[in-house]
């Protein structure tokens, strides 16, 4: 029967990390491990994706990166449906663990399919909410799929209370709430785009028009 691991939060809550100890912990173990995330993560340095294009440019060697500079070897995946594609050809894994989840359309679907394949245990990172508070992608579906959940947290960045949200900057002003949901690594007109950790009290999704103040107090 196949267990599904799924680490769910904000930005800085530790969701990558704790994937990457788990599928070391599966290495030294024997098991037969496959680590993916999407290539939204890396596409914001161009350069290296250009270059490490190989003969099928829907997946490219990557890495799984925490925030306190952990890594773990990968492949960088176009879709969601390439992972299953990855898993068939190996002739199957023992333990498939997926970073980033949230930039991936269709996952739930390909997570059943690994399921009937005969994948042993899928582990999952991925945002929880988006920057509007809204709930990202499938998370719904994945928590009610789960065999356990992880309901990570991180420090706010601005006042240190518990965070649970993540905070767009634009120009270090709040993004306002009809801003696309999905703009990873993007340079806006020159503008610099920015993601942290926020608790309750700290999150702000000012509408359009809205007077803005620099999140970080000058």
């Amino acid at each position: 029967m196949t267990e599904i691991d799924l680490w769910c939060g904000p930005m800085y809550g530790r969701k990558t990390k704790d994937l990457i100890l788990e599928l070391r912990a599966a290495e030294r173990e024997g098991l037969a491990v496959l680590a993916v995330k999407s290539m939204l993560d890396i596409n914001r340095y161009p350069e290296i994706v250009v270059q490490s294009l190989g003969p099928d440019p829907r997946w490219i060697p990557a890495a799984l990166t925490s925030f306190d500079g952990d890594r773990y070897p990968c492949m960088a995946v176009k879709e969601a449906a390439v992972i299953l594609e990855l898993v068939k050809k190996a002739g199957g894994y023992d333990r498939v663990g997926i970073d980033e989840g949230h930039f991936m359309p269709g996952l739930y679907k390909v997570v059943l399919e690994l399921i009937e394949f005969g994948v042993g245990r899928i582990l999952i990172a991925q945002l929880d909410l988006d920057f509007k508070r809204a709930p990202f992608c499938e998370i719904d579906l994945f928590r009610e799929l789960a065999t356990n959940v992880y309901q990570c947290r991180a420090r706010c960045e601005r006042c240190r209370g518990v965070a649970i949200y993540s905070q767009r900057l634009i120009n270090r002003l709040p993004a306002f709430s009809t801003d696309p949901v999905v703009l990873v690594g993007s340079k806006l007109e020159g503008a610099t785009e920015t993601y942290h950790a926020a608790c309750v009290n700290c999150h702000i999704v000012p509408n359009e028009g809205d007077f803005r103040e620099p999140w970080f107090p000058e």
